[in-house]
């Protein structure tokens, strides 16, 4: 019997194009080349069209009959739709890592919440990003319900990883008012064991992170919409004086 690698091609080529994705290299509305990424990469075409495959599941890429691949827009209805979303179950993450949590749990925490907070006075964006990545790791499986693991770092895991990143990047100075969020859900879930007020904290932190990307995408949408507007009165002055 043989056995395939743990990763195969197409899902290394996947989170290649997620990471593109996520840090705003691939924009939102972008077309993605089969071909060309073929070619990058020096693979045939036919694990990229897999991989676009496992990115549409994950709602980052949208595949269309006979137009190929393009980079999925992120609406207000579906920022709003995913935070709610978040908010509710890493609210339920944090009650059951208060009541459920190991000592070896909590050290893992507080060490993440300290790299949150280094990373914050620091200014770092990329280090903060990946420290709040392993702060929700480290809360969640502390959590002990596998379920709620699965469905956070499985199903939702990209779109959450892509809409946090947008909210990280546009917060460069409020990442200590950020840090501030795991501070209380690292006192109460960690230190107290006080299941609700990590829940509210939880819930806190994502009602702030939903707000401040919903104003940066509607403020992107009017600037797009001012800029057909523009483009559509030049056009047609053109006309007339043709």
């Amino acid at each position: 019997m043989t056995f395939a690698p743990k990763e195969t091609l197409a899902i290394q080529i996947a989170q290649y194009v997620s990471d593109k994705i996520i840090r705003s290299e691939l924009k939102a509305g972008e077309k993605i080349q089969e071909e060309r990424l073929a070619e990058e990469l020096g693979v045939s075409r036919s694990p990229v069209r897999e991989a676009l495959r496992i990115l549409e599941k994950d709602r980052l890429v949208e595949v269309v009959p006979r137009h190929g691949a393009r980079v999925t827009e992120m609406s207000a209805t579906f920022i709003e739709s995913l935070f709610d979303i978040l908010g509710e179950l890493y609210a339920l993450g944090a009650r059951r890592f208060a009541e459920r949590s190991t000592e070896d749990d909590r050290k893992r925490l507080r060490a993440a919440q300290e790299q949150l907070n280094q990373a914050a006075e620091e200014g770092d964006i990329l280090g903060y990003y990946r420290a709040f990545l392993e702060y929700s790791r480290a809360g969640l499986q502390g959590s002990k319900n596998p379920l709620l693991e699965e469905m956070l770092l499985g199903y939702l895991d990209a779109s959450m990883r892509r809409a946090e990143y947008e909210a990280v990047s546009i917060q460069v100075g409020n990442l200590k008012k950020n840090a501030d969020f795991f501070k209380r859900i690292t006192k109460y879930a960690a230190r107290e064991g006080n299941g609700e007020m990590a829940a509210k904290a939880a819930r806190a932190f994502f009602d702030h992170e939903k707000e401040y990307v919903l104003k940066n995408v509607k403020e992107k949408q009017r600037r797009t919409e001012n800029n057909s507007g523009r483009e559509e009165r030049t056009a047609q002055v053109s006309f007339k004086k043709g």
